[in-house]
């Protein structure tokens, strides 16, 4: 596996307007769960970009959650119809992280 120390490298480009915040908010959370901030963020970053075709921020019964994850190890896709899937992505790629505490690396 590819040493991950480089911490996040984040490409929203493809990510509505109005829903970058709250992607934002959920980019955080991923990279507090998925990595330990105190650790050393020198190597390899991992690559995460994110293409979510909704701009809307409002969560309600109809809300499509669905998501598709393509990539590596050392990089990833998500897309999806809105930033709830997006998020519920962002989830599955930090169960697939892990910390070598004999080596000091995530992989």
């Amino acid at each position: 596996g590819v040493s991950l120390n480089g911490g996040v490298a984040w490409d929203v480009t493809g990510v509505p307007a109005g829903v970058q915040n709250l992607l934002g908010w959920m980019q955080n959370e991923f990279e507090s769960v998925a990595f330990n901030k105190g650790k050393s963020n020198t190597g390899t970053p991992l690559k995460i970009t994110v293409k979510v075709t909704s701009a809307d921020p409002v969560m309600g019964l109809n809300t499509v959650e669905s998501y598709t994850i393509a990539g590596s190890s050392s990089a990833y896709t998500i897309t999806a119809p809105t930033v709830f899937g997006a998020r519920h992505g962002l989830a599955t790629i930090s169960q697939l992280i892990t910390y070598s505490k004999t080596k000091g690396t995530y992989r």
